[in-house]
């Protein structure tokens, strides 16, 4: 659970009847589209067209512009930090979400929802897509407007747990945004957590007063604003944690899924001798796929060059001006450098695999070197102790022989045991 409202300098909620419904107008939660490259791309998807003919010229306002309707809230605040607390009972938090409220009061519908980027590795334009979190009225326990020292921040404490809306394509988050997609699947276990606002947004205290209180009753979800199927470009999204039965869903689950863990050899000595040529050499059968990582790493390298390349044949240089010329020159600047991350993170992670796997066969064949120098030691002294028996009952035995050769007998038929010399 999140720390209780207690914990804050709460402001006093009241019902006002200024004209707070009259300012931070947005618009609905689908025009966030220009601002998501999920919904229509945040790269060209031809180089040689220009920016104005692919892109949705952005549409959002600034939140202290005059609501189009006196009757609905429309609330937009970006880059908010939102924390909770884990199973474990740790607090978490992150930054980057993006927070929308739409409030019908006159049809008493509501949509609210939390949205962040995350880049993904694809070899077509977009490489982000908009993770969401949709936050059904029906679902609100409260919401509670919390200001300590002007840091503002609504406190939602849900019967269920918000909706995670997802790509129907598995997602495989580069690793800049990967903290951010296990983030946004963390939230969407939980029923309680803080979203602390910008401190640069505008929007009026009394706007975010009047959204705490209006859940009282609560209005229903608006089904139009919260359709899925004019997502991601007309492919739709799905609810991922759909499954109240399933497990905890992690970025495990949405990414390839790791290697097992490594067990470490037992250090139990053995007394048996251990057949070594027996034993199957799992030495290159235990070694990650070094070369087919890097195979896979270079080839996508090289299939980006190259189809940068085509696009880059048909270009007319006398239809581009120099700006046309910047912007193309900073999207193949900004492509290789993420590819040049992507290789570097991933060349460290293969580094690191293949240390920990060189340690582990050294500490391995160090392992079996020592206990086979204790069983040949164990027969070496079994063998050394046979020896020592034989030799002294062979001595014993010779003695014997020669007494009895050396004897000598007496007159009265007494035999003398006494060696002659």
């Amino acid at each position: 659970m999140v720390h209780s409202p207690s914990a804050y300098t709460q402001d006093t909620v009241a019902n006002t009847d200024d004209d707070a419904l009259t300012q931070a107008s947005f618009p609905p939660g689908p025009s966030r589209q220009s601002q998501h490259g999920d919904d229509e791309g945040d790269e060209r998807s031809d180089l040689g067209s220009k920016k104005s003919d692919n892109v949705e010229q952005p549409t959002v306002p600034s939140s202290n512009e005059a609501a189009t309707r006196t009757d609905e809230m429309k609330i937009h605040c970006s880059n908010n930090t939102v924390s909770w607390t884990d199973e474990n009972g740790d607090l978490r938090n992150t930054d980057s979400l993006d927070l929308e409220i739409i409030i019908d009061n006159t049809a008493n519908r509501a949509f609210l929802r939390l949205c962040g980027d995350v880049y993904i590795k694809s070899s077509k334009p977009p490489n982000r897509r908009a993770i969401y979190l949709y936050i059904r009225p029906e679902v609100i326990k409260f919401i509670t407007y919390h200001n300590e020292n002007n840091a503002r921040s609504l406190c939602f404490s849900l019967q269920s747990k918000p909706d995670l809306i997802t790509p129907k394509e598995p997602i495989n988050a580069k690793p800049r945004s990967k903290a951010l997609l296990d983030a946004i699947v963390a939230i969407s276990t939980v029923t309680d957590f803080v979203v602390r606002l910008n401190s640069s947004d505008t929007t009026p205290s009394s706007l975010l007063k009047k959204v705490a209180s209006i859940f009282s009753p609560r209005p229903t979800w608006n089904t139009e604003l919260g359709n899925l199927s004019g997502l991601y470009a007309g492919k739709g999204g799905q609810i991922a944690n759909a499954s109240t039965t399933a497990s905890t869903p992690a970025s495990s689950d949405l990414e390839a899924q790791s290697p097992p863990p490594y067990r470490s050899a037992s250090k139990k000595r053995k007394r048996d001798i251990p057949d070594i040529e027996s034993k199957p050499c799992s030495a290159k059968s235990d070694m990650p796929p070094i070369n087919v990582m890097l195979s896979e790493m270079e080839q996508r390298i090289m299939d980006s060059i190259r189809q940068l390349g085509e696009k880059l044949v048909d270009v007319d240089p006398c239809r581009y001006d120099t700006e046309e010329r910047e912007d193309i020159l900073a999207e193949v600047t900004q492509r290789c450098d993420d590819e040049f991350i992507d290789l570097k993170v991933e060349s460290n992670d293969v580094i690191e695999e293949v240390k920990e796997e060189v340690e582990r066969v050294l500490n391995q064949v160090d392992d079996d070197a020592k206990e086979r120098m204790e069983v040949i030691e164990d027969e070496l002294d079994e063998k050394m102790k046979s020896i020592a028996e034989a030799a002294a009952e062979a001595a014993a035995e010779k003695y014997v022989k020669e007494t009895l050769l050396n004897a000598s007998w007496r007159m009265d038929g007494a035999m003398s045991l006494q060696r002659q010399i």
